[in-house]
């Protein structure tokens, strides 16, 4: 990633720039979710993994796409674009991490965890963009940002972590492709009208 941050074009290089970010992000994520876990006494280490660690995955995310809004004013839409990056660069992390416990779980469920961490970040972290540039936009919608996109990227988060830790990732996988699928298809039939009446 960093190599190719040479040999492309501007857009494509802050992109690059921020998939970097995000897998840095991951880094500090989960350090901070060590430092975290060991704090509360083992029956409370589930309510933990699905109400503060995901509070605090999201946040990391948003941290570099509110600092970059704020110097930038970018668009909502450049927005969305370097929120799924900060996303993709944080599941890649996330898989990478994962790739040492996967001795100890079958392949289907490694492939089902793949899946969770690449939808799940980028469904998350697009919705702290929409929720950011929005915040940015105007005053009357912090208040709607802060408490309502960012609440429900982290209560995702915190849904999905709940089916890892009870083993049911095939469920947590297909809640993901549910919510997925409708964003991409609603996207791409957005974008293909804009292209049809820029024709006309």
């Amino acid at each position: 990633l960093v190599v190719m941050l040479i040999l492309l074009n501007q857009q494509s290089r802050i992109l690059i720039l921020f998939m970097i970010i995000g897998a840095l992000q991951f880094l500090f994520s989960q350090t901070v979710a060590e430092v975290l876990l060991p704090a509360f006494p083992a029956t409370d280490q589930e309510y933990v993994m699905t109400t503060y660690i995901p509070l605090v995955f999201e946040l990391s995310k948003a941290f570099p796409i509110i600092f970059y809004l704020f110097v930038s004013r970018a668009e909502i839409k450049t927005m969305m674009q370097l929120s799924i990056s900060v996303g993709t660069g944080f599941a890649i992390m996330e898989s990478l991490h994962m790739l040492p416990l996967s001795s100890e779980t079958d392949l289907f469920s490694v492939c089902c965890l793949i899946v969770i961490y690449v939808l799940l970040n980028m469904i998350c972290t697009g919705l702290d963009g929409l929720g950011i540039a929005y915040m940015a936009k105007s005053i009357k919608y912090i208040l709607y940002s802060a408490l309502g996109v960012f609440s429900t990227a982290a209560l995702l988060h915190g849904l999905i972590n709940l089916f890892i830790e009870a083993h049911k990732y095939l469920v947590g996988a297909v809640i993901c492709i549910l919510i997925y699928l409708p964003i991409v298809i609603i996207y791409f039939g957005q974008e293909k009208q804009k292209r049809i009446q820029l024709r006309l």
